[in-house]
């Protein structure tokens, strides 16, 4: 029996990256992974968080600066 064995040990590499890239949006892509995880022997407490980080341009740290109080965090989903 194995604790925790996270999606790596469920899923290949090489299938996450294949279902990461294949997804139209983060949300998809996490329920193929968690079904794909499913499918190999996950029991039904998976769990799937994917991000996307996105650099912003320099001009958007100033004017951050200049006028706080602006979202910081963009929901991507």
């Amino acid at each position: 029996m194995r604790l925790y064995p996270g999606m790596g040990h469920l899923v290949n590499d090489d299938e996450i990256l294949k279902i990461i890239a294949a997804g139209q949006s983060l949300q998809q892509a996490c329920n193929k992974l968690v079904q794909a995880a499913k499918q190999n022997g996950g029991d039904d407490n998976i769990t799937c968080l994917l991000l996307r980080i996105v650099e912003q341009p320099w001009y958007k740290g100033i004017l951050n600066k200049l006028f706080p109080g602006e979202q910081q965090w963009q929901n991507s989903i």
